[in-house]
């Protein structure tokens, strides 16, 4: 995916073009695809929805936020607690200082549906501490390095999409034992440098919701997280058979 800046000589509906070949939609959010995929192509055109529409001018505006180096991985709807706000959960990756992948959770916000521009209101470095559980109220909750944040896709196939995204890149984390003041994930300071969205916009991705923290006593230990993972993906399959 190119990074677009202000002076871009590229078109916006080549901007477009870019994009909608390089994610597949489902309800209230984007997955992109590798690039060089080009065996995937013809699909994503099948696979669009009615809210792609949207979706893809609200990517456009994500990636302006970006740096040149970083991709978008995901791109999830979330409910808001105001009417006319639009708020998305992005995964955003980067190849780090030791050739890893490393990740990172956006919290984006649009003034309304129809903003064509975007701020930032939350940084979240996806440590080797993540934990990520369900909330019994068709949302999860992210823990990390004494942080806990709540989040809640538009829809069932949305949450499916964010869990399985959240826990590969946890899984990477994990494998590679990211931890705060490492080598890793140094570039996370750019982002919290650029947060810029309104205070009740960053109040709302700092909601707790009574939800409580729930850490590992070492990042070393990580003995039930297959287990938990295969719960997430049990209890996500049948409510989408369900719905």
């Amino acid at each position: 995916i190119p990074y677009f800046s202000d002076n871009a000589v590229i078109s916006q509906g080549t901007i477009a073009q870019l994009i909608s070949e390089s994610f597949l939609t489902v309800k209230g959010a984007a997955l992109f695809l590798p690039r060089g995929n080009g065996s995937s192509a013809p699909r994503i055109s099948h696979r669009r929805n009615k809210h792609a529409g949207d979706l893809q001018q609200h990517l456009q505006a994500m990636f302006i936020l970006l740096r040149p180096e970083d991709n978008i991985r995901l791109a999830v709807r979330l409910e808001s607690t105001y009417q006319n706000r639009t708020r998305y959960m992005v995964v955003v990756s980067t190849n780090g200082r030791q050739d890893t992948e490393e990740s990172i959770v956006l919290g984006m916000d649009f003034s309304s549906n129809d903003s064509s521009t975007c701020t930032m209101g939350l940084v979240l470095p996806l440590w080797s501490d993540t934990l990520i559980h369900l909330d019994g109220d068709g949302g999860f909750s992210v823990s990390t390095d004494n942080r806990v944040h709540i989040f809640k896709p538009v829809s069932v196939q949305a949450m499916w999409s964010a869990l399985q995204s959240l826990h590969k890149a946890c899984e990477v984390a994990r494998s590679n034992n990211y931890y705060p003041g490492s080598l890793f994930l140094t570039w996370v300071s750019y982002y919290e440098s650029h947060i810029n969205s309104d205070q009740s916009s960053v109040n709302e991705w700092n909601a707790m919701q009574d939800v409580q923290s729930h850490r590992p006593d070492s990042p070393a230990l990580f003995t039930d997280v297959p287990t938990e993972r295969e719960r997430t993906e049990r209890l996500i399959k049948t409510k989408l058979r369900r719905s």
